[in-house]
């Protein structure tokens, strides 16, 4: 699908999160996790709304860090394949999401909390050996 790319706030940067207009979203739900896809790479976002756009086509609205990882270099018509998570796996790309996150303390905070589970299922399995 044919989008063309907007700049979110500065207050919105580094926050893990895509803004799509309600007339540009299709059957994507806000508050959901998505799945960015363009030719080069994959980025895992939350969808948020805005107001509905007056112009026509397509509009996504992206941070610097999310087109970086998608390796977008300017602001033009851009075609990303947006989805979500299957049920299936909804929880292994919850978990990627929150590793990979644009912001430092919700990245480590993720670590850290996915180091204590690893160390604490292997101390249960120890444990009851």
């Amino acid at each position: 699908m044919q989008f063309t790319i907007h700049q979110l706030p500065k207050e919105e940067i580094r926050r893990g999160w895509v803004r799509i207009p309600e007339n540009s979203r299709d059957s994507l739900s806000v508050g959901n996790l998505v799945i960015i896809k363009n030719k080069k790479n994959k980025v895992r976002r939350i969808l948020l709304g805005t107001e509905r756009n007056k112009e026509k086509g397509k509009h996504i609205y992206l941070d610097e860090p999310t087109r970086n990882e998608l390796g977008i270099t300017n602001n033009s018509d851009i075609d990303l394949e947006i989805k979500n998570p299957s049920i299936i796996t909804f929880i292994f790309h919850q978990i990627i999401f929150y590793i990979n996150h644009p912001d430092f303390i919700t990245k480590f905070s993720a670590k850290v909390a996915l180091l204590s589970l690893i160390i604490s299922l292997i101390s249960l399995i120890l444990g009851v050996k």
